[in-house]
């Protein structure tokens, strides 16, 4: 089943901000010819495609979006020893959950992202300083653009409501 209408205008905000994130991303590889760089943007990129085709296809939004925050957590916790600039796509997965499922998208797609990246890192070792402050910094980036994209879908939600009108005329009757 393919989506129409609210889910794919949701997709396709999704696929902007994915883009303008590896966009992004690509300076400091560009800068530094980073070869595990290259490889987490692949990655990261590989994974945003898939996650794209399946909102297209109507896989549901709740497993794409824990996917998608868990696999990009993954692969900023298995680069973020050599380089901390991949981390910055950790802020992307909270806002497309923001998109598809509100504030219950937001907590999901940070909860699934945190565990994974912290989970994956320390698997290399402690935490440096480098790696806990950025890691901070996005989460809490990815927070404020979740909650933003959170409320972005609520508004357009309550502009597009075929029943808005009766919606309202019920609650001027329950206040008499």
């Amino acid at each position: 089943m393919i989506r129409s209408g609210l889910g794919r205008q949701h997709t396709w905000l999704a696929v902007g901000a994915r883009t303008f994130a590896l966009l992004s991303l690509a300076m400091p590889l560009i800068l530094s010819h980073d070869q595990l760089l290259l490889l987490a943007l692949l990655a990261i990129f590989a994974i945003w495609a898939a996650v794209t085709a399946g909102e297209l296809l109507g896989i549901p939004a709740t497993v794409l979006l824990v996917m998608d925050a868990a696999l990009v957590g993954s692969v900023a916790g298995l680069s973020s020893h050599s380089t901390t600039a991949v981390l910055g796509a950790m802020a992307v997965p909270p806002f497309t959950g923001g998109l598809s499922r509100g504030a219950r998208g937001v907590s999901l797609a940070l909860s699934a992202e945190l565990t994974a990246y912290v989970v994956i890192s320390l698997t290399d070792g402690p935490l440096t300083q480098e790696q806990g402050t950025s890691a901070f910094t996005w989460a809490v980036t990815g927070l404020g653009l979740g909650l933003i994209a959170s409320f972005v879908r609520h508004t357009f939600l309550q502009v597009n409501d075929p029943q808005r009108a009766y919606r309202d005329a019920q609650a001027l009757i329950r206040e008499l």
